[in-house]
């Protein structure tokens, strides 16, 4: 029988990062069978199949690590200078704050 976690992740913004956040894990959990986007704010809910929260902290790694990637993406193409490089405040280690796993539902 499938379980849903909830995830909430700060920084998350469900229309624009949903696709890229569930292939994600799909690609790297077997065990994760679907991700649903939700109307709360910056939460996603994980369908699975396994033992209760196995992996959650693993899945919000990999969608913080997603998050931040995306976000150093377009930080990067929007604040090129002349030269082609990046200033040194625009690669500094600004990230999202950390995903909070918010629990398991049955």
């Amino acid at each position: 029988m499938p379980k849903l976690c909830l995830i909430t992740v700060p920084g998350l913004e469900v229309r624009s990062d949903w696709r890229l956040v569930h292939d994600s894990l799909l690609d790297e959990f077997p065990q994760v069978a679907d991700v649903l986007a939700t109307t709360m704010k910056e939460t996603i809910l994980v369908v699975y199949e396994g033992v209760d929260g196995g992996d959650a902290g693993r899945w919000l790694d990999t969608v913080s690590e997603t998050i931040l990637n995306r976000r150093n993406s377009r930080s990067a193409r929007e604040h090129l200078t002349r030269a082609g490089e990046l200033t040194p405040q625009e690669t500094g280690s600004r990230s999202p704050a950390r995903a909070r796993w918010v629990g398991f539902l049955k």
